[in-house]
């Protein structure tokens, strides 16, 4: 049995602009941190590890688990205000409100693994229209680096993790992340970022979800 894990912010949903937006304020409000300018730039980027660098570089403690949820819970509470008075930022990415079903129906394994904290993910998700009651979800909340983030969604699908599976993602992070579980990596860019994620270890990139077949093809050429 083969696996496909997705990421979900710029793989799944159009929602990182919002996303970073409601992020950036949470943590300025209960921490008193400023995103790091150069957040993309970290060798692990999720919620967990950006805020870990802030606080570092203020040279503070680092924050306990319960403020980490209180962030968390904050970012969800602001994402819910956006989506309510700002719905148009919440976008699907072309094809990813069906992909769940084609795969499944083409006998492949999905689950999500996400970089950012479980209550902002499912409200990104909710607000782009892409079904996920029934589709593993692993989080930052769930683990601090996003290897161990895909490695938790491969195991809530309940398959031997010597199975085939491909990690699904935006970001060079992404890539790395894969890599170093020695899954394939498949990328989601257009042209003007193709360059990058095939250099993080992408063998192939999608610019959306909107040809299927084509998916799967992709798809079964990478673990062929």
């Amino acid at each position: 049995m083969s696996t496909v894990v997705f990421d979900v912010d710029g793989t799944l949903t159009d929602t990182m602009a919002v996303d970073v937006e409601c992020y950036e304020a949470a943590i300025r409000e209960i921490a008193g941190v400023e995103l790091p300018t150069d957040w993309p730039a970290l060798e692990d980027v999720t919620d967990v590890t950006i805020l870990m660098t802030a606080y570092e570089r203020r040279g503070l403690p680092l924050p306990d688990g319960e403020t980490q949820r209180r962030i968390a819970d904050r970012v969800g509470e602001l994402l819910r205000t956006a989506l309510e008075e700002t719905p148009e930022r919440f976008q699907p990415i072309p094809g990813a409100t069906e992909v769940f079903g084609h795969l499944r129906r083409a006998g492949w394994g999905v689950a999500m693994a996400t970089g950012a904290w479980r209550p902002s993910a499912l409200v990104k998700l909710t607000g782009a229209g892409v079904p996920h009651a029934d589709v593993p979800l692993a989080s930052a909340s769930d683990h601090p680096g996003r290897a161990a983030i895909i490695r938790h969604a491969v195991r809530a699908l309940g398959r031997d993790e010597r199975d085939p599976v491909v990690y699904v993602g935006d970001g060079v992070w992404d890539g790395r992340a894969a890599t170093s579980l020695g899954y394939a990596f498949l990328g989601v860019a257009d042209r003007a970022h193709e360059e990058a994620l095939r250099g993080a270890g992408a063998m192939a990139v999608v610019e959306d979800f909107r040809d299927p077949d084509f998916l799967l093809r992709e798809l079964a050429r990478l673990l062929g």
